[in-house]
């Protein structure tokens, strides 16, 4: 958890605590950046619920996803944590 960006560890926190699925819905976002359609197809969403998501995860966590060096640690903690879970 040393490398994990505080936003990731704060969401993977509030999931569990709460049922939701925001770490989840945060890495579809970045992952389709340029079109967040595809990102609530592939979550089963509406898009309207995806901005609704993003919006109250950047309230929660403070993150600002306007700059890309803050991005890239984000979906590279991600990606990270989910490497550590896959490998045995």
């Amino acid at each position: 958890m040393d490398f994990c960006h505080p936003a990731v560890a704060m969401l993977m926190l509030y999931d569990k605590e709460n049922g939701t699925d925001f770490l989840e819905t945060l890495k579809q976002y970045i992952f389709y950046s340029s079109s967040p359609g595809e990102a609530a197809k592939i979550l089963n969403i509406h898009r309207n619920t995806l901005f609704y998501r993003i919006n109250k995860i950047k309230d929660m966590t403070g993150i600002s996803l306007e700059h890309g060096d803050e991005i890239c640690k984000i979906f590279l903690s991600i990606r990270l944590l989910e490497i550590k879970v896959e490998t045995p």
